[in-house]
């Protein structure tokens, strides 16, 4: 497993070695290999207790009937979409004609 680790100088001549999510751990040490290895030791402890870390494919309202992906695009087959379209165009019109009155 590959993380990516933010390893930063600190005020003390030492390390930090921090992890973002989903460990969320740093560690110190005088050197940077120090610093590395105690955060390591630390990710580690995380994986011996159980905790893994796994990638979950996810499909946006897969098998869904209702999915709105389904209903693109079919609004043009519905009876009243002339007559909608047609009532958009008129108040576009009047809200222009008063803009410029």
């Amino acid at each position: 497993m590959i993380i990516s680790v933010l390893l930063e100088p600190v005020s003390n001549d030492g390390f930090r070695a921090a992890t973002g999510e989903p460990f969320s751990l740093s560690a110190n040490g005088a050197t940077r290999d120090e610093a590395l290895s105690r955060l390591r030791e630390k990710v580690n402890d995380k994986l011996d207790a159980g905790v893994e870390v796994i990638s979950l494919d996810v499909t946006p309202m897969s098998g869904r009937s209702d999915s709105l992906r389904t209903l693109a695009g079919d609004l043009e087959t519905e009876p009243i979409y002339d007559e909608w379209q047609n009532a958009i165009q008129a108040y576009r019109e009047s809200r222009d004609r008063e803009d410029a009155a």
